[in-house]
This record gives structure tokens, sequence and C-alpha cells, in this order.
């Protein structure tokens, strides 16, 4: 893991964690990359962020598209400004279930 040009302990990590919710936007914050975001959440044992309800509520809407409607998923992937691979993989998620 590189060094950064500050030093942040655990407790400065945790309450930027309260404050901004993901991974990716605590690296802009920092301006590292999200894996190291990771990397330091590993080296810490902190926990890692759990996926958002709004992504599981996205990805009911996005199976309800499919399933409901026979919308094809090139077509949700432009509704919902995803790859047609991150579709399939949504959809074959929600049909394990």
């Amino acid at each position: 893991m590189k060094k950064l040009p500050f030093t942040i302990s655990k407790a400065q990590f945790i309450t930027l964690q309260k404050t901004y919710k993901t991974d990716v936007e605590m690296a802009k914050f920092l301006n590292v990359t999200r894996q190291y975001v990771f990397a330091f959440r590993k080296r810490f044992d902190l926990p890692i962020f759990k996926v958002s309800d709004t992504k599981i509520n996205r990805n009911k809407l996005i199976y309800t598209d499919y399933s409901m409607r026979m919308m094809p998923k090139v077509d949700i992937a432009k509704k919902y400004n995803l790859t047609r691979m991150t579709v399939h993989r949504i959809i074959k998620k929600m049909e394990a279930k």
C-alpha cells in the first residue's frame, strides 16, 4: 500500500466513513484510488460497506423491468445507465434468490 502524503488514524477514517458513504466518495475526498480505501479498511479490520438500499431497490426495479415488462437487457442498461453485463449479472443474481 502506497504512503499517503498525510497521515490518517483509524478514528479519523471512521469519522470520514460516516460522512462519505461509499469507498468511491472517500477515495475522491482523500485523492486516492478506491482500491486504496478498500486496502486501508482491510488493514484496520473495519467493516466493508454493505450494498446500499438504493442499489437493492434499483436491482428490484431492473428485475421487474426484465421479468414483467419483457424489456431487453440493452434497453434496461440504457435506462439505468449501466453496462449490459452489469444488468445481466443483476438479473442472474435476482433469479437465484
